[in-house]
Parts: C-alpha cells; sequence; structure tokens
C-alpha cells in the first residue's frame, strides 16, 4: 500500500509540473507575438493623439479666420454661394464656428475616437463641398482663410492649395486614426479573453 501510495504522489507531482509548464510555454509564445504587436499599436497610439492635437490647431486657425472674415464689411461677403445658395458671410460664420467648436474638443476634449470622427466628418463635407463647386464649373479660389490671406501676404490661389493639401490630409488622418484605434482595442480585447494560466493542481484524497 505504501508503495501505490508513493507511485501516486509521483505522478500528481509530475502532472502538476506538466500543467505548469504548458501556460508557460503558452505566455512565451504570447509575449513574443501579441505584446509587440501591442507595444506597436501603443506608438501608433502616440501617433493619433499628436494628429488630433495637430488637427485641433489647424481647424482652430481656420474657423478663427472664418469667423474673423464674415465680420468684415466687404462686397464679397454678400456673394451667394453657389452649391448652398447662401451668403458667403453666413456660411463663412457657420463654419468658421463649427471648425472652433470642433477644434475645442481635439484640443480640450481628451476624446480621441469623438475627436477623430468630428475631424472626418467635417473634412468629409468640406471635400463634398469642394466636388460641388468643381461640379458647378467653379473657377474662383476657394477663400478658406478670408482675409487671413491677405494679413500674410499669400495669394488666393496659393492659399487655396495649401488647404486642398490640409483638407487630405485631415480627412486620411482621420481615418488612419480610426483603424489605429479599432485595432488596438480588438488586440487588447483578445489579450483580455486568454485563459488565466492555472497555478495549481487540487488532487481529491
Amino acid at each position: 500500500m505504501a508503495g501505490e501510495q508513493g507511485s501516486r504522489a509521483n505522478t500528481t507531482a509530475v502532472t502538476a509540473g506538466i500543467g505548469r509548464l504548458g501556460p508557460a510555454m503558452q505566455g512565451g509564445s504570447a509575449e513574443k507575438g501579441g505584446r509587440p504587436y501591442l507595444h506597436w499599436l501603443g506608438k501608433r497610439e502616440d501617433w493619433v493623439r499628436g494628429f488630433v492635437w495637430s488637427a485641433g490647431m489647424v481647424l482652430l486657425v481656420t474657423g478663427l479666420a472664418k469667423v474673423w472674415s464674415s465680420l468684415e464689411p466687404s462686397r464679397a461677403m454678400e456673394v451667394q454661394d453657389p452649391v448652398l445658395g447662401v451668403p458667403f458671410r453666413w456660411l463663412m460664420l457657420a463654419v468658421g464656428w463649427l471648425e472652433v467648436m470642433v477644434a475645442a474638443v481635439c484640443l480640450v476634449g481628451g476624446r480621441l475616437q469623438m475627436a477623430l470622427g468630428l475631424v472626418g466628418w467635417l473634412a468629409g463635407n468640406l471635400a463634398l463641398y469642394r466636388l460641388g463647386l468643381s461640379w458647378m464649373d467653379w473657377k474662383a479660389p476657394c477663400g478658406c482663410l478670408g482675409h487671413l490671406t491677405d494679413a500674410l501676404g499669400v495669394s488666393p490661389v496659393t492659399a487655396d492649395r495649401v488647404m486642398k493639401v490640409v483638407l487630405v490630409y485631415l480627412l486620411l488622418g482621420a481615418v488612419g486614426g480610426w483603424w489605429v484605434l479599432g485595432r488596438l482595442r480588438t488586440a487588447s480585447l483578445a489579450q483580455r479573453q486568454q485563459p488565466a494560466p492555472a497555478g495549481s493542481v487540487r488532487v481529491a484524497g
């Protein structure tokens, strides 16, 4: 009987050792395959935060420039917009304040998903507006910066080209930021759902 009990004890010890070794090997594999990927995504999240901050600064400048231009007495502001059919003054005022509010979310809100969504929505609508101008064969450069171009000594054509580049930057950055946050959320959720390693093995006596 003593020999049989000793054999059972040895079998239990070996089984417990294998049980500890298996999760350890799985953990090592996860460390090589999963954690570096999460680390890479974490660095991309820092890029997303930098993009949101830069987008907020850009929209703050362009928004204030639009509001400033809408308050200036000018006949050009009384011309009706060819796409929406409202005077440029009211269009510049509305879009300017909208850009300022989105900029506030980017700079102060601290919510990346909301900021990226608002930037993407705003940039997408501005892109559609420009497509509408192109479809209507509107040749005049877009006065997106208003009187700021005069203050900086930049020609309207140059300012229009710069704003096109900025618009592409905002749109692609918002889409890329959403992709990074989505992948990071999926990877973090998958890591949390991994089964916890067994710390001990209980044997009924």
